[in-house]
C-alpha cells in the first residue's frame, strides 16, 4: 500500500491514482473504493434530495407567507421555528421526533431501511422520519432567508406602483417579488444541498440508515483513511460542481448578470 514512503511521495501516488479511477484500498473492506461509495451512495443521495425538498419546499412557502403576512401570527410562528430550528441540533431533533413519531404515535419507524427495490411508498415510509430530522435545520435557515429578501423586495417602488395598477397580490408575490429576490434564497439552497450531504453521518448513524455516514462512522471507528479520504473527496467535488450550477442559474434567473458578463 506504499506506506512505508514518505508521505510527500504517497499523496502524489494518491492523487495520480485519483485521475485512473482509483481512490485506494480500504483496510477492511475487500472491494473497490469506486464500488464502496457508489454502493452507498444511493442510500445518501435517496435521503439528501428527500430532505432538500422537505428544506426548500417548506422554508420558501412559509418564508413567503411571513413576508406577506408581516408582523401577525403566522411570521411570530414562522420566527420561533426558525429560531428553535438554527438552535437546536441536529441529533436532538432526530431524538425528539424518533420519540415523538416513533415511540409514541407509531407514524414512522424508529430506524431502519428499504431500497427503492422494494417500492416506492416503503422506501420514502422509512426515509421521512431521517429527512424530517436532517432538513428541520436547513427549513429554518431558508425561512429566514426567503423573508429577509421577500420583506427587502415589497419595499420597493416598483412593488408599490404595480399595488397602484391594481396587479394581484398573488402575481406580486410570485411574479414580481419571489423572482427578484431568488439569487439569494438560491444561494442558499444550493449551500443547503452539499451540506444535506455532508450533514447526512448523524442521521444516518441514528436511524441506521446503510448510506456513506453510516460508512464514514465505521471508518473513523476503525481508522480506515483511505475511505475517509475519498469521501472528502467526493463532498468537495460534489461542492465545486453545485457552485458552478448555481453561478449558471444566477445568469439565467437574472438578466443582470448576463449583461454585465458582457
Amino acid at each position: 500500500m506504499g506506506l512505508n514512503k514518505p508521505i510527500p511521495l504517497q499523496y502524489v501516488e494518491w492523487v495520480t491514482g485519483i485521475f485512473k479511477g482509483n481512490f485506494g484500498e480500504s483496510l477492511y473492506i475487500d472491494k473497490p473504493m469506486t464500488e464502496i461509495i457508489v454502493s452507498h451512495m444511493k442510500p445518501t443521495i435517496s435521503l439528501t434530495i428527500y430532505a432538500l425538498i422537505i428544506a426548500a419546499g417548506a422554508g420558501i412557502t412559509f418564508g413567503i407567507l411571513a413576508a406577506k403576512y408581516r408582523g401577525g401570527i403566522l411570521d411570530h410562528i414562522v420566527t420561533g421555528i426558525s429560531l428553535c430550528g438554527i438552535s437546536v441540533p441536529n441529533f436532538i431533533v432526530a431524538l425528539l421526533l424518533m420519540l415523538l413519531l416513533a415511540f409514541r404515535i407509531r407514524l414512522f419507524p424508529v430506524a431502519g431501511y428499504k431500497p427503492l427495490s422494494d417500492g416506492l411508498g416503503a422506501h420514502i415510509w422509512y426515509l421521512s422520519l431521517p429527512a424530517l430530522a436532517l432538513g428541520f435545520m436547513h427549513m429554518a435557515l431558508i425561512m429566514r432567508m426567503t423573508r429577509s429578501s421577500v420583506l427587502e423586495v415589497l419595499n420597493s417602488d416598483y412593488i408599490k406602483m404595480a399595488r397602484a395598477k391594481g396587479v394581484s397580490e398573488f402575481s406580486i408575490m410570485i411574479k414580481h417579488a419571489l423572482k427578484n429576490a431568488l439569487l439569494p434564497i438560491i444561494t442558499v439552497v444550493g449551500q443547503t444541498a452539499v451540506t444535506l450531504l455532508a450533514g447526512a453521518v448523524v442521521s444516518e448513524a441514528i436511524f441506521n440508515i446503510p448510506g456513506v455516514g453510516q460508512l464514514v462512522v465505521t471508518s473513523i471507528e476503525r481508522r480506515d483513511y483511505m475511505v475517509i479520504q475519498a469521501f472528502v473527496l467526493v463532498i468537495a467535488l460534489i461542492n465545486m460542481f453545485m457552485m458552478l450550477i448555481l453561478d449558471i442559474l444566477y445568469a439565467a434567473i437574472d438578466p443582470r448578470i448576463r449583461l454585465d458578463s458582457r
